[in-house]
């Protein structure tokens, strides 16, 4: 199984140019080659501006894009995990340290979605703000953490 771990919003706290509140999910398939067909088939159907080493925006596409794209993952039938936080008012966004935040967010979606998803082995997929040495291998430690306390089967996911 892949997990697909992203986010939307931002990790500023400049308001009002930084977004309030922000969301990271998981998307979890065991075919991911179905999920990068929709992403080529969208930016053929809808060439606007495409160029194919970036990613979909979401929140900045039409609404026929959007809706393309949600019919296209929900025939895929994967299952989603999501959670958020206002950044107004939520005690974890309080230290105003814009990674650990997403971190902490990451860590309990990542949770959760073991909680819900019994797999083994697994895939988990991250945006480029994890891609960085160090960084991603304090945060694989993490996760390989979460994984043995939510796993409730005989072997833990690797």
């Amino acid at each position: 199984m892949e997990i697909f771990l992203d986010e939307s919003g931002d990790l500023g706290f400049s308001f009002p140019a930084s977004s309030r509140y922000l969301v990271t999910a998981t998307l979890v398939t065991g075919d991911s080659e179905k999920l990068a067909r929709i992403g080529k088939r969208t930016r053929a159907r809808y060439p606007r501006r495409r160029d194919p080493r970036h990613e979909l925006k979401f929140g900045k596409e039409l609404d026929d894009v959007r809706r393309y794209v949600l019919q296209g993952v929900a025939a895929v039938g994967p299952a989603i995990v999501w959670g958020g936080l206002d950044k107004w008012t939520s005690a974890l966004a309080k230290d105003r340290d814009a990674m650990a935040i997403y971190d902490r967010l990451c860590l309990r979606v990542i949770a959760e979605t073991l909680r819900r998803v019994p797999m083994r082995p697994i895939d988990l997929v991250l945006d480029s703000r994890r891609a960085r040495g160090r960084q991603t291998q304090e945060f694989s430690r993490l996760v390989d953490a979460v994984a043995e306390r939510m796993h409730s089967g005989y072997f833990t996911p690797s």
